[in-house]
């Protein structure tokens, strides 16, 4: 992933989106600095890049599919956490 990459990321909300107003209350409820770890077992279940890179973007630009490689790998079908 290009870090300089100049055009805007899909995943940004934008100003006309319907959940705009939710996605903006939900940043402002949880603005907490960001965690030290990803919580999750490390250089198994995340893709090695994504696991190297995903404190790097500001929380509002993580790519969806960073979150979905994260949830991927931190979900358990059983509904319980997995272990770290």
């Amino acid at each position: 992933m290009n870090r300089n990459d100049p055009e805007p990321r899909p995943t940004t909300s934008q100003l006309d989106h319907p959940f705009t107003e939710i996605i903006e209350e939900a940043y402002r409820v949880f603005a907490y600095d960001k965690p030290k770890s990803i919580e999750v077992c490390q250089r198994c279940c995340m893709d090695a890049e994504i696991e190297v890179d995903f404190f790097n973007p500001p929380i509002r630009e993580l790519p969806l599919h960073y979150l979905r490689d994260w949830y991927s790998a931190a979900y358990d079908p059983k509904g319980i956490a997995k272990e770290t």
